[in-house]
């Protein structure tokens, strides 16, 4: 059963975003082009098989799936109520993997996670979100809010 709803939402997403004109401003020939953002880039779909492969209850990587998918989901809402631009997916470490960002570049192909969420702004280093579950800490350090916005329910 979660196997199912997991398929399905991750496909919905994906397939939303492909059709987001959003989405196509964000990067272009793997180069990042927004002045305040954040994006998910998708990993290759071997790593995902290797990861289930390494988890002994089925159910179990699936509902850590749905977990991630749900934060990353939040992470994109706290962002887009904070005035930044944010997109569930814009790129994929399979098609683009080193993405620039202005004078800086970032190997989103050696970054060892199942989800990769990036912030960036113009003329500072990305940063790549280390903690999904807690992005608002990290999301207010790096665009110095001070006083964010809470997404209402």
């Amino acid at each position: 059963m979660f196997r199912i709803a997991l398929t399905l939402m991750l496909a919905m997403l994906m397939l939303c975003a492909e059709e987001d004109e959003e989405l196509k401003s964000a990067t272009q020939k793997c180069k990042v082009i927004c002045d305040k953002c954040g994006f998910y880039v998708s990993q290759t779909g071997n790593y995902f098989n290797k990861l289930k492969a390494l988890n002994e209850n089925e159910g179990d990587y699936y509902i850590a799936m749905d977990d991630w998918v749900y934060y990353l989901y939040k992470t994109e809402e706290y962002l887009r109520v904070n005035g930044i631009n944010a997109n569930f997916y814009a790129s994929s470490a399979e098609k683009c993997p080193t993405l620039i960002f202005g004078n800086y570049s970032l190997e989103v192909s050696k970054i060892d996670s199942p989800f990769i969420f990036i912030i960036y702004q113009k003329g500072k280093k990305p940063h790549v979100v280390q903690n999904i579950v807690m992005s608002e800490d990290e999301i207010n350090a790096y665009f110095n809010l001070s006083n964010p916005k809470i997404p209402q329910k």
